[in-house]
């Protein structure tokens, strides 16, 4: 692909010795990140989205709405046909958890499962001129970067979108071979990329942005234009069913408040005010805090949503989070403008036609993030901010010629040997941010069982078991009990483990009258409404309308059922 190779740098230049010092010392760090990453309490996010994909045949073979706010009315729908076989095998993934410790593991082996996915798709993209040794090191420091250790293993759908994207784009990033497989090789990819795309669109709403990438990747894989477009028309009727059941799960007919947050909010449901001038006039104003470009997202903050994440302290590391995210906002626009070069030198070239296509439906994935939600969440950065690192090589690794033909090669090594060097560089002070602030959490709270001080949305990962026997008995006060298999049941993100198998259960976090529910503080008629068979949460969850007459036991309290 490169008709320039890149010569071997003498072992004595001092920014090469530099470099593989502060490789090796990443290196070193990882493992004591990593363990740090795995004592992360779970955020409720990640234990609502295994509610919200895994409960088909608990729930009576409906799903939750995206909402997951009772005072909608509308709570649950049935599945379209089309769609069960993957909500069956969610059933299978996240029908069970044991607890918290067993979704942090699950993460935990998705990070690193990506982490050797990327290695492993670039090393034969970026051989002979990179061993294989240079892109592993590569490869971790940037998901050293910031917080971004804790991100990669948040049990979230962002987490199966970016190793589903990854597949897509990488390979893309090398010549196609110049043979062409056989008709049953040809029609077993086809039916394979139809059943794996079928599960990537029905994982999160916004896998719809990555559909060109999808048929990029498609028509590289298949070779064949007719068995292309024919595999990406089943895609696409898919992409439509999918489609319409996430925008009919964000209905919300009964709370006009709930639904004009979600409709003012979200470009998808926007359509129903028909006010998409409002919309795009407050986008365009979210614009001025760089937290609309996800890029901030993953540095080191005084604060980061929901206090999923505790706090940075001490000037000195909130400095470097700033110097980070102008780092990573360079590194985006270097990015950005390889993509324009590529195109613009490199179109001719045939071979390399397809590895454009990729580089601007990636591109364009990043746009169609950035403007579907006005008010972004960190978390949202585990997906956009990796996408962004690889996306930036692959298209720096494609202009490559043209850079070296504009500015010399020598001026062309010095940049990239220089943004290696910072790269690395702030992939190792990220790391000993992590050690130092966090690794206390570690032994002071982080293994403690029950709700963390501090991550009020959040529960320990560890001793769950110890606490199961106090909920049941807690819950048996009030006349709820595990064998009858309640309805509609109030649990937190800590209850919800032990209750798992009762039927459409409500989560206090979107009845919390300091949350969603601050213009409905107190849900009676609404548990009324469902019939619910009562709630069973921690004490500081109970509304204030009910303190009077919750049963307390221990830490946790109950009500009995509403009807």
């Amino acid at each position: 692909m490169l008709t320039d190779a890149v010569p071997r740098v003498p072992a004595s230049d001092p920014m090469m010795r530099a470099s593989r010092l502060v490789g090796r010392l990443i290196w070193i760090l990882a493992a004591a990140v990593f363990a740090v990453a795995f004592f992360l309490p779970v955020y409720t996010d990640e234990i609502l989205w295994k509610a919200l994909l895994g409960r088909y045949r608990v729930d009576g073979g409906q799903e939750i709405a995206l909402t997951m706010i009772p005072s909608c009315g509308f709570y649950a729908k049935d599945v379209p046909w089309l769609l069960v076989p993957y909500r069956l095998f969610n059933q299978v993934l996240y029908g069970n958890i044991s607890g918290p410790l067993a979704i942090r593991g699950f993460g935990l082996a998705l990070e690193l499962g990506w982490l050797l996915l990327v290695w492993r798709l670039f090393v034969p993209v970026l051989r002979p001129q990179f061993g294989a040794g240079t892109t592993a090191t590569g490869v971790l420091a940037f998901a050293m970067l910031g917080i971004l250790p804790f991100m990669l293993e948040f049990g979230r759908p962002e987490q199966i979108l970016l190793i589903g994207i990854t597949i897509l784009f990488v390979p893309l990033l090398k010549p196609a071979s110049p043979e062409l497989p056989g008709l049953g090789t040809g029609l077993l990819h086809a039916l394979l990329i139809c059943v794996g795309a079928g599960f990537f669109l029905t994982t999160h709403p916004r896998a719809n942005f990555a559909l060109p990438l999808i048929l990029a990747f498609s028509q590289r894989v298949l070779r064949r234009p007719w068995l292309t477009f024919m595999s990406f028309g089943v895609i696409l009727a898919f992409d439509a069913v999918a489609y319409g059941d996430w925008a009919a799960r964000w209905n919300c007919p009964h709370d006009p408040v709930v639904a004009l947050t979600f409709r003012r909010l979200n470009l998808g449901a926007n359509h129903s005010l028909a006010d998409f001038q409002s919309y795009f006039s407050a986008l365009y104003k979210s614009f001025e805090n760089s937290g609309s470009w996800f890029l901030a997202d993953i540095i080191q903050k005084p604060r980061y949503t929901s206090d999923m994440i505790p706090p940075y302290t001490g000037i000195g590391w909130l400095v470097i989070g700033r110097l980070l995210w102008a780092w990573l906002s360079y590194i985006f626009l270097i990015g950005s403008a390889a993509v324009i070069v590529s195109w613009w030198t490199r179109w001719r070239e045939r071979e390399l036609r397809m590895s454009l296509v990729a580089l601007a439906a990636m591109w364009l994935f990043f746009a169609a993030s950035i403007i579907a939600r006005i008010d972004k969440n960190d978390y949202e950065a585990e997906l956009i901010v990796p996408l962004v690192g690889i996306g930036t090589a692959g298209a720096v690794w494609i202009a490559w010629p043209s850079l070296i033909a504009l500015i010399g090669t020598d001026s062309a090594h010095r940049m990239a040997r220089f943004g290696c060097m910072v790269t690395l560089s702030f992939a190792l002070l990220s790391q000993a941010g992590l050690i130092v602030n966090y690794a206390p959490y570690v032994f002071w709270s982080w293994t403690k069982a029950g709700y963390p001080k501090g991550q009020r949305v959040s529960v320990g990962n560890f001793g769950y078991d110890s606490l199961r026997a106090g909920i049941i008995e807690a819950a048996e006060k009030c006349g709820i009990r595990l064998q009858d298999y309640p309805r509609h049941l109030v649990v937190d993100e800590l209850t919800y483990f032990t209750f798992q198998q009762a039927y459409q259960p409500f989560f206090m976090t979107e009845l919390d009258e300091h949350g969603w529910s601050t213009h409905h503080p107190d849900p009676t008629d609404t548990l009324f409404y469902f019939k619910s068979d009562g709630m069973i949460v921690g004490c500081q969850w109970i509304p204030t309308v009910y303190k009077h007459r919750a049963v307390a036991d221990g830490k946790f309290c109950c009500l009995p059922k509403f009807y």
